[in-house]
């Protein structure tokens, strides 16, 4: 809970992203929570329909790389448990404004940092590489992907999708709180996962 107190109170106080502003360059560990499925690794569910479910956990580290007068990066990475699921989330790495969060791609992250980071003003995106809107939405179509951006009270939702094939991925955000669910899968059920902020991480 302290994150949400961290997040909300710097967020709405200097008018900076909602959904992710950390208050210094400090590691921030989360637990999520949700589960997996795979038809070949864990089999066939009794329905007939998709793979079976099993629990998956990840250790979530956010941690803020740089700040420009304009915006921040910021990297989140995934330890996934059990190893054995072999599942991979991440590294994201995303550019923060105050209206936007966007999605860093690159073979050579390290001088996309650096060149980013010398910028005197926001660089121009596309719409591919938005991951969150603090209004608004966003919808469009690549090839056969899908993507919609919907913002609906604190939440911010992500979701892509291709059509005809049940390829998907999603992300969750919550002003205050940030990152809050993951999720991707392939084929009519064929593997996948969900993850989702554990809130009950950290009470007795």
């Amino acid at each position: 809970m302290l994150l949400i107190l961290l997040l909300a109170s710097a967020a709405f106080a200097l008018g900076a992203n909602p959904y992710l502003h950390l208050p210094d360059d400090k590691l921030v560990v989360r637990e999520f929570k949700g589960e997996e499925w795979d038809q070949d690794r864990l089999g066939i569910n009794e329905a007939g329909d998709g793979g079976k479910r099993g629990p998956l956990t990840a250790s979530v580290t956010t941690i803020r790389l740089e700040t420009m007068p304009w915006g921040e990066i910021y990297r989140i990475t995934f330890r996934i448990l059990p190893a054995a699921s072999q599942r991979n989330a991440g590294p994201y790495y995303l550019l923060v404004t105050d209206n936007e969060i966007l999605q860093l791609s690159s073979e050579d992250m390290d001088r996309e940092l650096r060149v980013i980071r010398a910028m005197k003003k926001q660089p121009r995106f596309d719409k591919t590489d938005v991951a969150a809107l603090t209004k608004g939405s966003l919808r469009f179509k690549d090839g056969s992907w899908v993507t919609e951006i919907t913002v609906k009270g604190d939440i911010c939702h992500n979701e892509r999708w291709h059509d005809g094939s049940g390829h998907f991925s999603r992300m969750l955000w919550r002003k205050g709180e940030g990152l809050v669910g993951v999720a991707m899968g392939r084929g009519a059920e064929l593997t996948g996962y969900d993850l989702k902020l554990d809130l009950s991480a950290g009470k007795k």
